[in-house]
């Protein structure tokens, strides 16, 4: 199995898993970061989630509640990753001919949060916290499976524990109020690539 060349100029994201040149059963390759930022759409999701506007009716500056899933992609931006991969075997799918890549991605650093000001804010809000970093671990196990009869990836399936780490500090009346968070929980990324018309 060997990296498909490109179609008029054009590849996919998936095939930055793919290995350099020819490989056999049983074969391993590393995956850098730059590999896994570009499978995870991690390199253009920073302009699919703006940040988020001001509230309808509320202070100017003051965000809306939310917008959970552009925050924790920001995080998984702002760590480093690495991976293997391991030509597992040759299999028929649907009648066709078809590779089977074994993957473990892992993620893992510490992002420092943005700061946030008070932008207007109501008259008996607290400060608002001080931001001081987060610390995220992401570890992904799953496969992909290459059509050698059409010479193209054709479906992903990654998933595994995320956990994530954050504090803060308040300041409120003379007294500094340190707020440490931990959430835990399963990311899942799947991709699927249709027939060429």
């Amino acid at each position: 199995m060997a990296r498909p060349r490109a179609r008029d100029g054009y590849q996919i994201f998936l095939d930055a898993l793919l290995p350099g040149g020819e490989v056999e059963v049983d074969a391993t390759w590393d995956l850098d970061d730059a590999a896994e930022r570009r499978v995870l759409r991690l390199d253009v999701q920073a302009g699919m989630y703006s940040p988020p506007a001001p509230e309808e009716g509320g202070a100017e500056g003051r965000p809306r509640r939310g917008n959970m899933l552009g925050g924790e992609l920001r995080l998984l931006r702002g760590i480093e990753w690495k991976g293997k991969a391991k030509f597992a075997a040759r299999e028929d799918v649907d009648g066709k001919p078809c590779a089977r890549i074994e993957l473990e991605i892992e993620g893992a650093g510490e992002v420092a949060d943005p700061e946030r000001t008070s932008g207007g804010g109501r008259m008996f809000d607290p400060l608002p916290a001080r931001a001081l970093a987060s610390t995220v671990q992401v570890k992904l196990e799953g496969t992909l499976e290459v059509s050698l009869a059409d010479k193209r990836p054709a479906k992903l399936e990654l998933e595994g524990p995320i956990s994530i780490e954050s504090s803060r500090e308040r300041e409120r009346e003379g007294r500094t109020i340190k707020i440490e968070t931990k959430s835990e929980g399963t990311l899942t990324h799947h991709v699927s690539v249709g027939a060429e018309g």
